[in-house]
């Protein structure tokens, strides 16, 4: 290993072929101050390459650090729309089967009811399955996503392929619910209203006991 020992600039007695010995006895090579001062003036030199080549590197990487960015975005992305995609056809392959095993229930039904219509003598109106198949309407429902979404399962991780509350289907299936009951409702309203009218007019005439 070589090692630098440099004097003390301000002693008269120095000159730049000085040879300096080193305090203890060792087998450490002994340069001139000279060369000494030569070596380190390199080293600072080729230090300053090696920032310069530093910064032209990091300036070159800049760009594929964005790439490398933009890059990881795209797949997370795909990732999620590929997990979107196997949710939605999980969920129609479901719809399909659900609707086709009730309306082949509905049929095994017709079968029986109508060889009893036949031996009895009366007419039996063959029903449209696949119109009844397609009327059905089917809900597949994630309500432990639907509750993450909600804040109410912070603890648990979340489910991906559902982009918002919609894709649980809980907020289509709550509209469905009130337009089914919406026609029992209306009429219901309309025999209230129709009973109190009776009783207003009643009241007026002096009928209502």
């Amino acid at each position: 290993m070589q090692t630098m020992h440099l004097g003390d600039d301000d002693s008269g007695s120095s000159s730049d072929d000085e040879l300096i010995t080193p305090d203890n006895d060792t087998e450490e090579k002994i340069l001139p101050k000279k060369q000494a001062l030569q070596q380190l003036e390199q080293l600072k030199s080729k230090r300053n390459e090696m920032r310069n080549e530093r910064g032209r590197l990091s300036k070159a990487l800049k760009p594929l650090c964005k790439s490398t960015k933009e890059l990881q975005k795209e797949t997370k992305h795909l990732k999620f729309q590929s997990k979107r995609a196997c949710v939605k056809s999980r969920d129609e392959y479901t719809r399909a089967a659900m609707r086709r095993q009730f309306v082949d229930g509905i049929h095994e039904r017709d079968i029986e009811t109508q060889a009893l219509a036949e031996k009895d003598g009366i007419d039996f109106e063959v029903r449209d399955y696949h119109k009844m198949a397609n009327s059905l309407r089917v809900f597949c429902v994630s309500s432990k996503t639907y509750q993450l979404m909600s804040g109410r399962l912070d603890k648990d991780d979340p489910i991906s392929g559902f982009a918002d509350f919609e894709d649980t289907e809980i907020p289509e299936l709550r509209r469905h619910g009130l337009e089914t009951t919406r026609t029992a409702c209306v009429e219901a309203y309309q025999r209230f209203l129709r009973e109190l009218s009776h009783i207003l007019a009643s009241v007026r005439e002096g009928r209502y006991a």
